[in-house]
């Protein structure tokens, strides 16, 4: 029960208790029974002959079947998928993953039959509104509140308990304003991943045209004179070594037990390298001896390669550090000595020439992981150390670029979880907009 003063405050802001929680004075709530009706219309039984087989993904919404990746749908079984069409809301399970959306990018589609479909009963209610409110936090709360007795792996909401559940309803000028400000935001997340997908494409170019040509304008490409080597054609005057006579001997982390409590140095672990880097602020610590802290204390310019599980061979620089730092046992150290810069190494860790040969050594075993000897084997480009420089420069300004835009899609991203809650929940207003 809410106390009296509790109800003079928020009515003072211009608030209601309501079933779904505080809301604007002017909004009004309704049950998701209310507002939309189920859809099961079957490909047979609608006649149509082709369209696109959609499946859901929890950040994408419906998108087209994955053919290559996902599962094969015999033309037989087609016939009973159910038809999808633009405007509609979609959801599968588990519940507790919010997936659930509403069919903007197509105007039919075929859907497996474990899918629900709803459209809505009344033009009170703006679907683009409505198919971003079924996501909020709060809303997928609710779906696991529901499902909290049932089968973990499914999570199952009943047609009952979904059609029961209380929603806020703005005006409908509003919802149109509220949607229009969340797409928006969605817009510019979307733009920035293709600016991070073209310059993640055009990393790859441009570290194919180093790694073959040297450091030299596209148009002076075809002049380089070339040689084949092991590792790929290289220009004529690059040389290919072996890692152990260039690094000091490969070497493995030192283990024990990760600490959330600040009772010893740092301890990177190979769960803390992401694609994005590392994310120094929670990376854990852990108790380690003077000796042992000597003997695994990370440097700017060590190299650190992941030597087991999905992301065997995949690599890492060290920056500069502002507190110490040792690696785990399921890395391996690299650190550059003679004829080879560590960033022009690192560069070359990223590039074909280098995954390929940590593939031929794990064959067919799929888990199988890398040692340091087959490290210290390792076949390396060694070009003139100006050239060097200038290759890890220029793959290093482009790496900024991509880190850049990185931050800008994970601000964005904030922004819209922010600007979600509070327009959902009326504590802004756009209803002017």
């Amino acid at each position: 029960m809410v106390a009296e003063s509790d109800s003079v405050e928020e009515a003072s802001r211009g608030l209601e208790l309501t079933e779904p929680g505080l809301l604007p004075e002017g909004w009004d709530t309704a049950r998701l029974g209310d507002l939309l009706k189920e859809v099961d219309v079957r490909v047979h039984e609608a006649g149509i002959e082709s369209a696109p087989i959609l499946s859901m993904t929890r950040h994408r919404g419906l998108v087209l079947q994955n053919q290559k990746f996902g599962k094969r749908v015999a033309s037989r079984d087609i016939r009973n998928y159910k038809v999808v069409r633009k405007g509609q809301i979609v959801y599968g399970f588990p519940m507790d993953e919010g997936v659930i959306y509403s069919l903007q990018d197509f105007d039919v589609g075929m859907v497996s039959p474990v899918y629900e479909i709803w459209e809505p009963t009344t033009e009170a209610v703006h679907v683009p509104f409505l198919d971003k409110l079924l996501r909020t936090p709060s809303m997928i709360a609710t779906y696991r509140r529901l499902t909290s007795n049932t089968v973990q792996r499914r999570r199952i909401v009943s047609k009952k308990d979904f059609k029961a559940i209380s929603v806020p309803l703005p005006p409908l000028e509003e919802q149109r304003a509220i949607a229009h400000v969340l797409s928006t935001i969605q817009r510019a997340i979307e733009a920035t991943e293709r600016v991070i997908a073209a310059a993640r494409e055009f990393k790859r170019s441009l570290m194919r045209h180093l790694f073959t040509y040297g450091p030299v304008p596209l148009a002076e490409a075809e002049r380089v004179p070339l040689k084949e080597t092991e590792i790929g054609p290289m220009p004529e005057h690059w040389e290919v070594g072996v890692l152990e006579n260039h690094c000091h001997k490969p070497q493995y982390g030192y283990t024990a037990t990760a600490s959330a409590e600040p009772v010893g140095p740092r301890f990177l672990r190979i769960t803390d390298i992401q694609d994005e880097g590392v994310s120094w602020s929670t990376v854990p610590f852990c108790k380690c001896p003077d000796d042992q802290f000597a003997k695994h204390e990370l440097h700017a310019g060590d190299i650190l390669i992941a030597r087991i599980g999905a992301t065997t061979g995949k690599s890492y620089i060290v920056p500069r550090l502002e507190s110490p730092a040792i690696f785990a046992s399921y890395l391996i150290r690299i650190r550059a000595r003679t004829g080879i810069t560590a960033d022009f190494l690192y560069r070359f860790f990223n590039f074909g020439g280098y995954w390929s040969q940590v593939n031929a050594s794990k064959g067919d075993k799929l888990k199988m992981g890398v040692s340091g000897s087959t490290l210290a084997a390792l076949r390396i480009p060694l070009a003139p150390m100006r050239e060097q420089d200038n290759v890890a420069q220029a793959l290093s300004t482009l790496d900024r670029k991509i880190q850049a835009e990185e931050k800008r899609k994970a601000a964005l991203k904030e922004l819209f979880r922010t600007m979600l809650h509070l327009l959902m929940t009326g504590q802004i207003r756009v209803k002017g907009l």
